[in-house]
């Protein structure tokens, strides 16, 4: 991976850093902080569900504001590495995060909507009402109006100063789109396919968890719904609905389309827990796309890394995970930090900041029972040839047949992708680097 500027470094915190937060200081625990940023997230979503509504009401999942909601949702974490929720509540950052996020990302939202929006749902007397000027021309502005619209705009000015007016936010979904395209040329090139027997069929995750009533289905998890409920199918039921990839009783197989439509489910639900502030985000795109293998396809995570490091062979991902020499691994100097990402989603699954639902398609491992003896079997495409030089890498086209060679340290590892966020690793060599990173 590319070594990240200072300025980037900034905003990839430790582990650690999350127990020395200011709202710890204030006697919140980091249980109940974490729990209060995905509210603030979750807060946010709604109200451009809602605010969406009063200009495009035939939008009903706010599908030109993706892009806003990722902005604003890693500004909420951000913003709370350095300030306490004792100071600042998630009923006033959701609407100030969503409407700077906006402007952001040139998707502007009126101020005088997110007003009405927020008073609309946050304001407890039932009395206070909101400014429409479109249907009353005379009508002025009320007192709960006016306080909100102040707050909002005072709260914005602490926002820009606290992120340094630094707004540069990378998203894993534009390096997880980027390195997929083609995957289905790539699959074809090989008639090696390790489609599991449980592979997910066409229940999806229905049933799995009930969402909040107006959060845009699109960004919140995996539910698909026309009227922004939350209940009825999931993208990936549609996805096995109108493409079974030829395989019969609706069971899928790994493809472009599908990594596309789960993956922006799954980094969106992510958005949710800390992980954006915690690895880079081609560190999250190749975890992701590594966990969507396993949900997809129904095989084991530690045999999905092993298929995953060969799109990072081909440097479609910014990722140094490749194999061994000998087949039976997988090494580089990003193997520590990614595993350590797979763990830490899998954590915030089972703590519920991620989709817990998503456990249940994330294939456990089989019984240790002695060292693989064999190689595993290219997946995606033919093997790379160790002799080529790292010109001669370069000027490969990215979906061809061959690739190049890592010269990272080499690591053996065990993944144990139990659902319970268990991740064993061995280093043959003591080398691997540790990430010790944080980002959102």
């Amino acid at each position: 991976m590319r070594q990240l500027r200072p300025v980037e470094q900034q905003w990839i915190f430790s582990p650690s850093a999350l127990d020395n937060t200011p709202s710890p200081d204030d006697g919140i625990p980091l249980e109940s902080e974490l729990k209060r940023r995905k509210l603030t997230i979750e807060y946010m979503r709604s109200l451009a569900l809602r605010a969406n509504s009063l200009v495009h009401g035939d939008d009903a999942e706010c599908q030109h504001l993706r892009g806003t909601l990722v902005v604003g949702s890693v500004l909420v974490h951000r913003f709370y590495m350095r300030k306490s929720f004792k100071d600042f509540e998630e009923t006033l950052i959701a609407p100030t995060v969503l409407f700077l996020a906006s402007k952001i990302e040139e998707e502007p939202l009126k101020l005088r909507h997110l007003v009405n929006v927020s008073i609309a749902k946050f304001e407890k007397d039932k009395n206070a009402r909101g400014w429409y000027p479109d249907s009353n021309p005379h009508e002025q502005p009320s007192r709960e109006y006016r306080s909100w619209e102040k707050s909002i705009l005072a709260t914005e000015e602490i926002l820009l100063e606290t992120l340094c007016f630094d707004m540069a936010v990378e998203q894993p979904w534009n390096a997880l789109y980027k390195s997929v395209r083609g995957l289905d040329e790539m699959i074809a090139r090989t008639g090696v396919r390790a489609v599991g027997q449980n592979a997910i069929g066409s229940e999806g995750l229905r049933g799995q968890r009930e969402n909040k009533d107006d959060v845009p289905p699109a960004t919140a998890t995996a539910t698909n719904s026309s009227d922004g409920t939350g209940n009825g199918t999931t993208l990936i039921d549609e996805k096995w609905k109108r493409d079974t990839n030829g395989h019969a009783n609706g069971v899928g197989r790994l493809s472009e389309n599908s990594i596309k439509e789960i993956g922006w489910a799954l980094l969106s639900e992510s958005l949710l827990s800390p992980i954006a502030i915690l690895y880079p985000a081609q560190i999250i795109a190749f975890a992701a796309f590594t966990l969507l293998i396993s949900i997809i396809d129904q095989v084991p995570l530690s045999d999905c890394l092993m298929f995953a490091s060969e799109l990072s062979e081909r440097e479609r991902f910014d990722v140094d995970v490749v194999r061994t020499q000998d087949g039976l691994g997988v090494r580089g100097a990003d193997l520590n930090m990614v595993k350590s990402c797979l763990a830490d989603i899998l954590k915030y699954m089972n703590e519920g900041l991620i989709d817990d639902g998503l456990l249940t398609y994330i294939v456990a491992e089989s019984e240790l029972s002695e060292e693989r003896k064999e190689p595993y079997k290219y997946r995606f495409t033919a093997k790379p040839n160790p002799a080529l030089t790292k010109e001669e890498k370069h000027r490969r086209p990215l979906n061809g047949d061959e690739g190049g060679t890592s010269s990272a340290p080499e690591t053996n590892f065990n993944l144990n992708g139990t659902g319970n966020g268990d991740i064993a690793a061995s280093n043959t060599n003591g080398v691997g680097r540790d990430s010790g990173m944080d980002v959102e």
